[in-house]
């Protein structure tokens, strides 16, 4: 990975030993360089990090994706810069895995549209992402999805060029799909503001997430505002 800059990288593994052929490298390099480390996985990867690092298993922070990644807008305010911002004017390194098997089609495509904004809300930063990939069970899409969302990608064990790199803000914004149709039976209730419940907190987040990735993709398309700054004001209302 480069030494400076945003570094945003893929790589596929089938096992646990995969996984970790693929992140402890990674890993003891950050260690090396004094870095900052994040490991936002699911648990079982966390697990297994946390045996192979052994005594250097307290140098890396871990969160479970499965939680506070299964809403795919939010991770970058609420996990990626929000780590960031806890050490300014340090390189950081961030082991990240947004899909598993058990993500709906819906969180899919939202965790694809995560992975393009990456690279518009790290783009003047400096970081080295590293993006957890297991091909069993995912959507047919993964390695094209994988392809057009990371600049480089390790496939068995060779770092390549993508040359499926797309625009991110296009990859974000064909993620925008309309919503489906209510169905039938649905049920119409007609409201005025004075009339509106207070939303709890993850409630009101979890709405704000698709707008502010909405917001993001329009401004940027319509040259009105820097795209890494918008998705950085996301933080704001986490």
């Amino acid at each position: 990975m480069s030494s400076s800059g945003l570094a945003h990288e893929a790589f596929f593994y089938t096992n646990l030993d995969g996984f970790l052929a693929g992140t402890m490298p990674f890993l003891r390099t950050g260690m090396d360089n004094g870095e900052p480390l994040l490991a936002a996985v699911p648990a079982p990867g966390i697990d297994a990090l946390q045996n192979a690092l052994g005594s250097d298993a307290g140098a890396v922070t871990y969160v479970d994706m499965t939680l506070v990644g299964r809403n795919p807008t939010t991770i970058i305010p609420t996990v990626l810069q929000a780590f960031a911002d806890e050490h300014p004017g340090q390189r950081i390194s961030m082991i990240g895995e947004s899909t598993w098997p058990t993500r709906s089609p819906a969180g899919y495509l939202g965790a694809v549209q995560h992975e393009a904004l990456i690279n518009l809300a790290f783009a003047d930063q400096d970081a080295a992402i590293l993006c957890a990939y297991g091909t069993s069970g995912l959507q047919a899409t993964i390695r094209e999805d994988v392809g057009r969302t990371h600049p480089y990608v390790f496939d068995n064990g060779t770092r390549s060029p993508s040359v499926q790199y797309a625009d991110p803000t296009t990859v974000a914004a064909s993620c925008l799909l309309p919503l489906p149709a209510p169905p039938t039976t649905a049920e119409s209730m007609t409201f005025g503001v004075d009339g509106l419940p207070t939303l709890p907190f993850h409630h009101a987040l979890g709405a704000l997430g698709p707008i502010a990735a909405a917001f993001l993709v329009s401004a940027a398309e319509a040259g009105v505002a820097g795209p890494a700054d918008l998705v950085r004001r996301m933080g704001l209302w986490r």
